[in-house]
Formats: C-alpha cells, structure tokens, sequence
C-alpha cells in the first residue's frame, strides 16, 4: 500500500490552479496525488477534459511534470451511471470514455464515480439494477486502458447502506468496485468492524477521520482507529493507494493530514 493525497484538501482560495495545488501536496512530503475533477469545485474541470483537447494537453503536462503519481481521479459527470433512457446514458458513456483517456494519459489506475445520490433518485432499487446490467461494458472498457472504476460509497448515496453495497458488488465486482472510506460509515454509527466484509471489494481508498454525525473529524476528537483501519485493509490483501481527503479547508493548517500521514507510515504504509 502506498500514500496519497487528495486535492480536496486544499481549496481553491488556498490554490487557485491545479499548479498550486500539486505543488502544496508535494510539500507536504507525498508522492501521489487523488486528483478532483468536480464541475465548479475543484482544480480539474470534467466538462473540460470531455470538450477540450487543448485543456487536457495542459493539465497532462502540468500532473506530469509534478514528478507526482496519480492515485485516482474522483470526478462527476454530467450524467450518473444510472440514469434513465438511452440517450442520457449515451452522454455518461461518452463523458466516461473521454476521463478513461484522461486517466490513461497520466498514469491514473482509477477512477471514482458517485454511484447516484438518494435524494435524486426515485427508485432506488432500479438505479442498482441498472448499474449492475452496465458493469459489464464498462469493465470492459477499463480493462482496455488497465484502469479500474469504482464507486465511492459516499454518505446520502445509494450505497451509504452496507447491504446495498454488497447486493451491487455481488453483481459488479471486478468491473465496478468501491473505493471504501470509512468515514460515510462511521458518521453513521456504523463500526469500522461492521465494514470489514466490504473493504474486499476495493479499488481505491480513502481515509480521513470522522466521528458520529460528522464526516470530518480532527485526530483528537475523531472515532477511527488508524490501526484497526490498515489492519482491515492488509486482512483483504488491499495493496492500492489509501489518499488522505479531509476537504472544504477543514484541516487549514494541514495538522491532521500530517498527524495521519505520520502514523500510516508508522503503520506500514509506503510514504
């Protein structure tokens, strides 16, 4: 396993340019980053990277010259994996052909993509089903460039709940897979052990801490044992990238992402 940061740890008051961004990362000590690609967020604009072929040339040859690695892409499309009718999901396909190129470009081995949030969609029991029906092309088309895709099992998605994840899994896995962060569980009331079934099913992780009713939570004051964290990780012979992700400027002064970075290492994870 090896380190990673994410650049939702800084905000674009504190890097406006994707730059900035991967130079504050690489001064933290870190030799890979997860890059965000969220429309109107972040340093990376998906919709550019779809549209503009002189967008991507400059944000390849900036990641690249980074001398970073790049862990995963975590990005929105316009469209979600399970969205009704052909033609809008025609625009997803087309969407994720293009960030498959993007990822390939840069030496990315993942991409994360919201599986659909719960407050969107009526039906949650179709959106599954029709994620599970598309795994299989998608799959496909990821083993052609030999990057993974995975679904982040975000809190207020269709896959906050357990039992959704492992009914999706069992139908997807390995086309599709999660990228576990067990913060959208712990803020939930629901254990670090309670979760350990799923972490098998992982193509990416995240981590950073949390504690009930906060996703976010400093390393005084959160619930997450780091210990018991990378433990569960090594028990399910996860050997990816696990990338620090506090967001929103939460940790400013970058003392938690330190503190965490510091013990994983002390864990055995690579810097």
């Amino acid at each position: 396993m090896k380190l990673s940061c994410s650049t939702l740890v800084f905000t674009l008051a504190q890097c406006p340019t994707l730059v900035d961004n991967l130079d504050a990362i690489k001064a933290l000590g870190f030799e890979a980053v997860d890059i965000a690609a969220f429309p109107d967020w972040q340093n990376v604009s998906p919709t550019q990277v779809v549209s503009d072929d002189a967008y991507v040339d400059r944000c390849v040859e900036e990641i690249i010259t980074s001398g970073l690695e790049v862990s995963s892409i975590n990005c929105r499309l316009s469209r979600e994996i399970c969205v009704l009718g052909d033609d809008e999901y025609e625009i997803f396909w087309g969407e994720l052909k293009a960030m498959f190129v993007f990822a390939d470009k840069i030496g990315c081995p993942n991409i994360t993509i919201p599986p659909g949030g719960k407050n969107k969609i009526e039906d949650h029991q179709q959106a599954l089903e029709l994620i599970g029906q598309r795994a299989s092309a998608i799959g496909a088309l990821g083993r052609k460039y030999g990057i993974t895709l995975s679904h982040e099992v975000h809190e207020g998605s269709i896959l906050e709940d357990l039992e959704a994840g492992f009914w999706l899994m069992d139908r997807t896995f390995p086309n599709i897979g999660i990228t576990y962060d067990p913060s959208h569980y712990v803020m939930q009331g629901i254990s670090l052990l309670e979760t350990k079934e799923i972490v098998s099913y992982s193509h990416n992780v995240h981590i950073r801490n949390a504690r009930q009713g906060a996703m976010q939570a400093g390393m005084d004051d959160g619930e997450i044992s780091l210990e018991e964290f990378v433990g569960m990780l090594g028990d399910s012979s996860y050997n990816g990238y696990v990338s620090i992700e506090y967001f929103n400027g939460f940790d400013g002064g970058c003392a938690n992402i330190i503190k965490i970075r510091e013990e994983l290492i002390s864990l055995g994870i690579a810097p």
